[in-house]
């Protein structure tokens, strides 16, 4: 054990026998280091530990002093993009305040920012993990990592199909009945030719293996025209769309996210088709497209993360989706204006400034249309965002609709504010 940790661990577990009361101020750095025979330095990154750990607090012009209240620490590694699920991280916060427990959030974006975040949780030493990562993203052979050196309690998913979740402790939703639940749904409004839509544009792995006992239990078959994925969620055109998908679907499911998205991309490229029955899960801004009125099973944050931090699961539990329905109404309208486009390198850069802050849902449409592009937008109203020259230049004009939470609307000035092949 290295000099600074002995201290540390002997400075707290004299704290915890009660040789120095709460608010108490504890000797000086230099009285510590004569006590131990060693310099200033490793007593000073002691005191840091211990004030990382909650134990103790700096008070300027008196030193350290043992913390009025030791509050456990935890810490939330995430996937989930701040704005991009409503309520999340709020919510979050809040039943963390009400626990009187400190955080730290770690978002992590991709497989590469998992060695980093890894290392904080070193660095931080909390006194428990919530785990929310795609499994797709951050395979289980890195959480194992993270399973020897803190206690982890997997919140809202464990997307690991060939993992056991025997032993391990999680608060997550029960997917397989929020997915026999949105089929059933479906079914009982006469869908024939129903669609689950993916995040990604490949279907995850642990969906495949639910879809596939779903489809088993209702007497289906994953994969016919009854019931199957609907892909390719980013990039269309006509021809290609018409391929993939031969007949509209007559009911789509999924999340919120994805479910919005591609009933956007169809009236893009096949015109309004209102008759087609959507039901979503978990709330996001994508559901807040003015005129729109629908069912969605909504997670129930409060209730994951209140017995999250409780710091009392020791087994897998599972938790169920609440059916919700929803009535947008359009607050209002504007004009996106000062629209800006630059080419740096192989990408072309556009930014333009809104009149308020977001977050915004973004639908970038091209002229013709043969060419749709939805995207989420972060909550400031200066934007920017990047694409391809490559897919750029096949399509001249562009406009783009942004939508804020409450349901107002901005439309870009005209259908033809610039032309990006000439830029």
């Amino acid at each position: 054990m290295k000099k600074h940790e002995s201290i540390a661990s002997t400075i707290e577990q004299e704290i915890a026998a009660g040789k120095w009361a709460a608010g108490e101020r504890l000797p000086s750095i230099r009285q510590i280091a004569m006590h131990c025979r060693c310099s200033t330095y490793p007593v000073v990154q002691a005191m840091e530990k211990l004030e990382l750990r909650g134990c103790v607090v700096h008070v300027a012009g008196c030193g350290y002093v043992v913390s009025p209240e030791k509050r456990r620490r935890v810490m939330l590694l995430s996937t989930t993009r701040e704005g991009a699920v409503e309520h999340y991280y709020d919510i979050f916060r809040d039943e963390a305040e009400k626990a009187l427990v400190r955080t730290q959030i770690i978002f992590i974006p991709n497989r590469t920012s998992w060695r980093s975040a890894v290392a904080e949780v070193r660095r931080w030493a909390p006194d428990l993990v919530l785990l929310d990562v795609e499994g797709l993203l951050i395979p289980f052979h890195c959480v194992r990592t993270l399973l020897k050196i803190a206690p982890v309690v997997f919140c809202n998913r464990f997307e690991w199909p060939d993992v056991s979740p025997e032993g391990l402790s999680g608060v997550v939703l029960d997917l397989h009945r929020l997915l026999a639940e949105q089929v059933q749904y479906l079914r009982k409004r006469g869908c024939r030719r129903i669609r689950f839509v993916p995040t990604q544009d490949e279907l995850q792995p642990f969906l495949k293996k639910h879809l596939e006992h779903l489809a088993a239990e209702n007497g289906l078959v994953w994969g016919e025209d009854a019931f199957a994925v609907a892909s390719g969620l980013r990039y269309f055109s006509p021809r290609w769309h018409r391929r993939a998908v031969r007949e509209l679907p007559d009911g789509l499911m999924g999340n919120d996210v994805s479910v919005f998205r591609f009933q956007q991309i169809l009236d893009t490229v096949f015109g309004p088709h209102p008759g087609i029955v959507k039901i979503g899960s978990a709330d996001s801004i994508w559901s807040h497209i003015a005129g729109h009125e629908f069912d969605s099973f909504q997670t129930p944050w409060r209730s994951i993360w209140r017995r999250a931090l409780s710091g009392k699961v020791d087994s897998m539990e599972y938790i169920q989706s609440e059916l919700r329905h929803h009535r947008v109404k359009n607050a209002g309208s504007g004009v996106i204006d000062g629209m800006e486009c630059c080419r740096s390198g192989g990408m072309l850069c556009f930014r333009w400034h809104l009149p308020e802050d977001g977050p915004y849902c973004l639908l970038w449409l091209s002229r013709t249309p043969d060419f749709a592009q939805a995207v989420m937008a972060g909550g400031t109203a200066e934007q920017s965002l990047e694409i391809p020259v490559s897919t750029a230049e096949m399509y001249a004009f562009w406009r783009v609709i942004a939508v804020t939470p409450d349901g107002t609307v901005f439309n870009s000035q005209s259908a033809e504010f610039f032309s990006v092949s000439r830029q």
